[in-house]
């Protein structure tokens, strides 16, 4: 995916929540696979958010905000102030993704903990 050097591809997405995460995911050079993979997620999962057949649970949205370097409001509201204000330098957006991701593994590794915790209370030890 090639980024967009302007904000033409945000002014023209339209309001539903769908399209903006397409358009921010494709404006930070992510593919499909890619950005499924650093949430944590499946590619069925995000492309089914970006179609608008469902719509990311609200933890979701906030690492999807921080991996995509857009603000809440922008996602919520498409307001195009609030994408700017949100912007940052390349380090603070790789370091963003970084905090993304590790936040998807933490919550990987909950479900794991919480799992093997409810089969060893099954076996009464």
């Amino acid at each position: 995916m090639q980024k967009t050097d302007s904000m033409s591809a945000l002014e023209q997405v339209p309001q539903p929540l769908g399209p903006r995460i397409r358009v921010a995911r494709e404006n930070a050079g992510l593919s499909l696979s890619e950005a499924a993979r650093k949430l944590g997620i499946t590619e069925a999962t995000l492309e089914a958010w970006e179609n608008g057949e469902e719509e990311p649970r609200a933890n979701r949205l906030q690492m999807l905000a921080g991996l995509l370097n857009v603000s809440l409001p922008w996602f919520l509201e498409g307001r195009e102030d609030e994408y700017m204000a949100a912007r940052a330098d390349p380090e603070d957006e790789a370091l963003r993704a970084e905090l993304a991701e590790i936040r998807a593994r933490l919550e990987e590794i909950q479900l794991l903990v919480a799992n093997a915790e409810k089969r060893l209370a099954a076996r009464g030890r």
